[in-house]
């Protein structure tokens, strides 16, 4: 069992570093966006660092009396897009003005609608390699 956990090693210190970090990215278009653009709104989606979606479900967590008595989803589903969103960034300042939002949790709020904030979320978990329910169903069909 030993040399299967060195050739394991071997094969990582043969990787290139750079590659193996780098972040997943997908794109995604928003198609109610796209219609009224007339042209295609296509955002990219990346995956996030294991501590920040850590911190994000934390956060999402409501805790009353010392025992979990909740999740926001709204909040971690916002938090989740912020988080993954790599184009447009939405804290840009002169977005942010543009559409007279405080905060980016604002501008999502204002751009997007629930189902299009779901799908966005689901996809970035999705890139941080967790599976999405569709995929478990499909996985149980088989």
């Amino acid at each position: 069992m030993e040399n299967k956990n060195e050739n394991v090693l071997e094969k990582l210190l043969r990787m290139d570093a750079k590659k193996i970090t780098e972040r997943p990215m997908r794109t995604y278009e928003v198609k109610r966006l796209s219609n009224i653009m007339g042209t295609p709104f296509v955002i990219t989606l990346q995956s996030i660092p294991a501590e920040l979606y850590s911190d994000i479900q934390n956060e999402s967590v409501e805790i009353k009396k010392g025992n979990v008595s909740g999740v926001n989803i709204q909040k971690l589903q916002f938090d989740t897009v912020i988080a993954g969103m790599k184009d447009p960034n939405l804290k840009d300042k002169q977005l942010l003005q543009h559409f007279d939002a405080l905060t980016p949790v604002q501008l999502v709020n204002k751009l997007f609608i629930p189902g299009e904030i779901s799908d966005m979320a689901s996809i970035v978990s999705e890139l941080c390699g967790f599976t999405s329910q569709k995929d478990v169903d499909e996985e149980t069909k088989n």
